[in-house]
């Protein structure tokens, strides 16, 4: 079952701590994860205990680090991201030649995000959205509801936990009729964004974003990229 009320909480809890540990550089204490997540004291413990018993974690003096075994399970995915940013790189160029504008490589993240793998960005004045690996909720953004009008599997989780409101569930149609999404200086203050599926064999492999500041990349020129990007 895919419904967030069937998740293993236990199993939720210790990859959040895998998570935290590698956004904070690597090294952790207990007690900073403790205020970081809210979880208590005896549960971090145990669920920390159990990752430095399969290897996942090491523990350091009073720190918890990443452990070396996290290394054969990322190997085959590292390659397979390597693969697909090189196989979507000439796309990535095209759309930055055609608007001018910061452009990003979004892929599904799990079945709430999603992740940037790849971007050329331009005049992005502090406003960069991009960090390799950085993830974004899909209900917030414009690449994040291509993913979810044009991937049936992201979506039934969200119907299944009553969070699809029925202006969701109209803009995502609308969002696979007219094979793109805009949003208007939304996400971040100033800036419009277009998203566009990147599709292989009717199946989205991935978003293209195009990001730029509202008085550069209008409404109207969001939808000619839409044209000139599909006739290429």
């Amino acid at each position: 079952m895919t419904n967030k009320d069937k998740t293993i909480r236990s199993i939720e809890k210790a990859m959040i701590l895998l998570e935290l540990i590698a956004a904070e550089g690597g090294s952790l204490r207990l007690q900073d994860m403790v205020n970081l997540t809210g979880i208590s004291k005896s549960t971090l413990h145990g669920i920390l205990s159990t990752l430095v018993t399969l290897g996942y974690i090491e523990r350091r003096g009073t720190n918890y680090t990443l452990g070396l075994r996290l290394k054969d399970l990322t190997r085959s995915l590292l390659n397979k991201e390597e693969q697909q940013r090189q196989l979507l790189s000439e796309t990535l160029h095209k759309m930055a030649t055609l608007s001018e504008e910061s452009c990003y490589l979004a892929v599904a993240c799990g079945l709430r995000e999603y992740s940037y793998i790849d971007a050329i960005e331009k005049d992005t004045d502090g406003n960069s959205a991009y960090r390799q690996g950085k993830k974004e909720a899909l209900t917030v953004s414009a690449i994040g509801k291509v993913l979810l009008a044009f991937d049936k599997h992201l979506v039934r989780p969200l119907r299944l936990s009553g969070n699809m409101t029925e202006n969701l569930e109209a803009e995502l149609k609308k969002i696979h009729l007219d094979g793109y999404a805009i949003e208007l200086a939304t996400t971040i203050s100033g800036f419009n964004c277009l998203a566009l599926p990147l599709l292989k064999k009717g199946k989205i492999i991935a978003v293209i974003g195009v990001c730029g500041p509202r008085n550069r990349l209008t409404l109207e020129k969001m939808i000619d990229l839409k044209r000139l990007f599909s006739l290429g």
